[in-house]
C-alpha cells in the first residue's frame, strides 16, 4: 500500500511525508567570500614611545654573554667552545670558580 500510495503521489506532484517547498526556500542563498574587516582601534589606545634614545642598562658581562650567544646561534662558535667562554664570564660574574 505504501509503495503504491508514494507512486500516486509522484504521479500528482505531491511529495509524501514532507512539507510543500515555497519558491524563496528553494533559491540558493549568496555566500560572501568577503573576509571579515578587523576592528577599528582608537588612535587614543595606541600610545607613542618618547622619542628618547633608549639606554643600554645591560652589564659589560651581560654583553658579553649576549656576543657569545649570537655566535654559538650564528654556527660560528661550537657548543664545547660556548660553554667554556660562558663559564669564564660567570666566573667573573660571580667572583667564583664554576663546579665542574
Amino acid at each position: 500500500k505504501a509503495a503504491a500510495k508514494a507512486t500516486r503521489a509522484k504521479t500528482e506532484g505531491k511529495s509524501v511525508g514532507a512539507q510543500p517547498v515555497s519558491d524563496a526556500a528553494a533559491k540558493p542563498v549568496p555566500v560572501s567570500t568577503d573576509t571579515a574587516k578587523p576592528a577599528k582601534v582608537k588612535k587614543s589606545a595606541v600610545k607613542a614611545k618618547p622619542a628618547t634614545p633608549e639606554t643600554d642598562n645591560r652589564t659589560p658581562q651581560q654583553k658579553r654573554l649576549d656576543e657569545l650567544l649570537e655566535k654559538y646561534r650564528a654556527d660560528q662558535i661550537s657548543p664545547k667552545e660556548y660553554h667554556q667562554e660562558r663559564a669564564q664570564i660567570m666566573e667573573l660574574i660571580s667572583g667564583s670558580k664554576p663546579s665542574k
